[in-house]
């Protein structure tokens, strides 16, 4: 994994606050996406922590559309991803 995406899934000081992987198609970005999660989610539920995460995939494409502002509600989607509805 790059550096970036380890330092934030392991949650060091001094990690991004947040992470976006971008990359051409065939570099492998959703192997990094998805390795990424499954660290992070390895450190912040190992040990019988209690919680349970919710985790969402997008395309960009899809999800740069669903973010343009819509009908009466900009934000639907936002508020969607937060409550997982």
């Amino acid at each position: 994994l790059p550096q970036a995406a380890t330092q934030w899934a392991d949650g060091v000081e001094g990690a991004p606050a947040s992470l976006f992987l971008t990359g051409n198609i065939g570099v492998g970005t959703t192997h990094t996406a998805w390795h990424t999660a499954r660290r992070w989610l390895d450190t912040q539920y190992r040990g019988g922590r209690p919680g349970s995460p919710t985790v969402q995939t997008w395309r960009s494409t899809q999800l740069f559309d669903a973010l343009r502002p819509a009908g009466d509600d900009p934000r639907a989607v936002t508020k969607a991803a937060q409550t997982c509805g």
